[in-house]
């Protein structure tokens, strides 16, 4: 049995990369040979200097690694199960202003910082054990610990702190936002994060700009955020048309839709990657795909309160269309799933995002948008970067076709082995950079310490039928 930092050699019975070309290209029965932290070669043979550093498995299914391109590990955590079945009439403005950013700040006011680290633990744990090597994630920088955390756990992270146009945001029940005294120094803040995180972790971890919201930034920090990022060379990600709410703010300030607003300030470009886009209309989606932005589908989190959030939408107007978890259910092939079948039962048809589509998705079309060329990809030069799936699960087999098959039927589970940068995160199922036990048993204790709170009690009552 191979070491895990010794594995020069992945085995595929079934090897997919994208060539460029709509079906990109499966081979069969080929060894990943890794040097370093890189892909040296494929081959049908394997070295016999090798032949104790080779991971192999049969019915094997080798993919790149996956790149969910939005995510809020603690928030998920923290809510699990208290977002389901919301008693509400206005799911969108609830979810995010009535539960999940109210929790959120009450979390960072009563937990510890090993608390919080134990929450955001768990979520990075669910992620990489289900293929998820690279991950887009937003979160408050209180909470900058994650940029480590990520590190320490072997995962490829964007780390994107908020930005918020006043430290005294405050959200009414009713979604709407106003701002207290303007926060001069975000950016300053942002930047202290940026110097000090930015390629740490043998450059697996960077910090990117990650302005909240177009109703909670206003247009002199898009300004400066747009400066900054043509400055670094940094991207940028948002939440975006997520909320009716939002959209009613900004056509009351500006006369516009929330996409005519960033546009008119130079904001877009192709550096964007724009979360959700629930409420963006046509002539939106022609903005952003003249402007090269990406939008990130998370038709889970919506689903859950009758909102289809489709895929197939984007990606038929010719805008580039990631795939994230947003912090619910975590497993990005599980995702993958519910876009496609949410964008079959949309367009009435059963021949629209394709199982190809979908893997592009979250492999070469999400490194594109990152500006990685070395990612999303099986080939010489590219990171080792690799998901392998078990392809011999009841549910699974027989595999006659195995990216259908993938896609189709397989979920998190069904991952057996994850290498991130040429080292093995995960084998057989096992996480190897952690103690599994210990983590989920720290992250429900300090879920637990923050449900007792009676703030957060009140607002878990409000949308549960009085259940706490």
């Amino acid at each position: 049995m191979c070491n895990a930092q010794e594995t020069s050699a992945v085995k595929a019975k079934w090897l997919w990369t994208d060539r460029g070309g709509r079906d990109g290209e499966l081979r069969e029965d080929r060894y990943v040979l890794i040097d370093g932290n890189r892909i040296a070669e494929i081959s049908q043979h394997l070295p016999p200097e090798l032949s104790d550093k080779a991971l192999e498995i049969p019915e094997a299914l080798v993919i790149p690694g996956m790149i969910n391109a939005h995510n809020h590990c603690s928030t998920g955590v923290m809510t699990r199960a208290l977002t389901d079945d919301m008693d509400t009439d206005d799911f969108d403005k609830d979810l995010v202003y009535g539960a999940e950013m109210p929790l959120a700040d009450i979390a960072t006011e009563i937990l510890s910082p090993d608390d919080m680290s134990a929450l955001i633990q768990l979520g990075l744990l669910e992620l990489i054990k289900s293929g998820t090597t690279t991950l887009v994630e937003m979160f408050r920088p209180l909470q900058s610990q994650i940029f480590d955390l990520a590190g320490e756990m072997g995962m490829r992270f964007y780390g994107a702190p908020y930005l918020f146009s006043t430290a005294n945001l405050n959200v009414a029940e009713d979604g709407s936002a106003t701002y207290g005294k303007p926060d001069t120094e975000a950016l300053a803040r942002w930047r202290g994060l940026y110097d000090k995180h930015n390629g740490e972790w043998e450059d697996r971890v960077r910090v990117i700009l990650g302005p909240h919201a177009s109703d909670t930034c206003d247009a002199n920090l898009f300004r400066s955020i747009r400066v900054t990022a043509d400055e670094l060379g940094c991207p940028i990600t948002l939440h975006l048309c997520q909320a009716q709410t939002e959209l009613d703010k900004i056509r009351s300030e500006h006369g516009m839709t929330p996409v005519e607003f960033l546009d008119s300030i130079g904001l877009l470009g192709p550096d964007v990657i724009a979360a959700h886009c629930i409420h963006v209309t046509d002539s939106d989606l022609e903005i952003l795909r003249r402007r090269g932005v990406s939008i990130v589908n998370c038709p889970r989190t919506y689903a859950r309160g009758g909102t289809t959030a489709c895929f197939h939408r984007f990606m038929d107007a010719g805008v580039a269309t990631l795939i994230g978890t947003d912090g619910y259910r975590m497993d990005v092939t599980g995702e993958m799933q519910t876009a496609g079948m949410i964008s079959k039962l949309v367009y009435g048809t059963s021949n629209v995002a394709l199982a190809q589509d979908l893997l592009r998705a979250v492999t070469a079309q999400s490194a594109r948008a990152l500006g990685r060329d070395d990612l999303g990809r099986i080939e010489p030069g590219a990171r080792a970067d690799l998901v392998v799936a078990d392809m011999r699960a009841l549910q699974i087999a027989p595999a006659t076709d195995p990216i259908r098959s993938f896609v189709w039927r397989a979920s998190g589970a069904n991952v057996s082995s994850v290498m991130i940068d040429g080292r093995l995160a995960v084998r057989d199922g096992r996480f190897l950079n952690g103690d599994e036990d210990a983590i989920l048993r720290r992250a429900a204790g300090a879920a637990y310490w923050l449900w007792r709170d009676p703030r957060a009690r009140e607002i878990v009552t409000r949308f549960t039928h009085g259940a706490a």
